[in-house]
């Protein structure tokens, strides 16, 4: 069933392109050999469509949320700009996003990061020690 001006979804792209939604998900996650032919009709259809994978709906599927926090004691050094941009980086690479909280270099700050994952929110704790984190440790 097609939606019209609703979001589309993996089922409205494969009953465009007549195949499974399991193909659909092949395609998109280039995960499994699909037919190139195959390819061609399911990305017409997410064209077509306007398709945009819902991340909320995969979080839920496979149980990650994609988010990284890091916690550090000073934001302004140095090696801490050095390490939130490489994190940020491979994380990038990799579909993920990083959350970044500051500890005020105090030892044993607790620090909580706020986490949103689909359906609710949830909270990451961590007690940071100063001296915790060596330059060269990454």
């Amino acid at each position: 069933m097609i939606r019209g001006p609703l979001r589309a979804t993996v089922k409205d792209v494969a009953a465009l392109a007549g195949v499974s939604p399991k193909t659909v998900s092949n395609v998109m996650n280039g995960t499994v050999f699909v037919r190139p032919d195959t390819q061609e009709k399911v990305l017409a259809a997410v064209e077509e469509l306007g398709f945009v994978p819902n991340l909320s709906a995969r979080s839920l599927r496979n149980g990650r949320t994609g988010v990284i926090a890091l916690a550090l004691p000073d934001l302004a050094t140095a090696f801490s700009a050095d390490l939130v941009h490489r994190v940020v980086q491979v994380a990038h690479e990799r579909g993920m996003t990083v959350q970044v909280a500051e500890t005020a270099a105090k030892p044993r700050r607790r620090v909580r990061l706020r986490l949103v994952r689909p359906g609710r929110s949830s909270i990451a704790e961590a007690v940071c020690q100063e001296g915790s984190i060596r330059k060269g440790g990454y």
